[in-house]
């Protein structure tokens, strides 16, 4: 086989693999954090979804449980007035959790939303809080 060939070979490869990584579902953050008790701390995601879909909902969720729906962590008790979204178009969306309570100690993960389907990072991030 010629050298060109091969060149040519290894350059559609590369172009299809990048297509297949292209279209792949993610989320991937940090899987520990750790905040002092009345701190404010933020958790990032950032994921990735086929290029044929809209993603039409993103929220942060607590405990997740198989076979249940997640609740939005914005309308859970005890988090009202301290949990802020950050996001961009580039696929990046964090949680701001202000006023950090030694309760607040749960896994949390990410959750997108697209017509007809979502995807959930799982693992998420254990949060630790120190201080008294």
């Amino acid at each position: 086989m010629s050298l060109k060939m091969t060149s040519l070979l290894c350059l559609v490869f590369l172009h299809l693999m990048m297509g297949a990584v292209g279209n792949e579902w993610s989320v991937k953050y940090s899987k520990h954090l750790c905040g002092v008790k009345g701190s404010t701390v933020v958790m990032e995601a950032t994921y990735t979804h086929s290029t044929s879909v809209n993603v039409t909902n993103r929220f942060w969720f607590i405990n997740p449980v198989k076979g249940v729906e997640p609740t939005d962590l914005r309308n859970e008790p005890g988090y009202s007035g301290r949990v802020e979204y950050l996001g961009d178009k580039q696929n990046h969306f964090s949680l701001r959790l202000s006023d950090v309570k030694k309760s607040d100690e749960h896994m949390y993960c990410f959750r997108f939303n697209t017509t007809g389907k979502g995807y959930m990072g799982y693992p998420g991030i254990i949060l630790r809080v120190t201080g008294k």
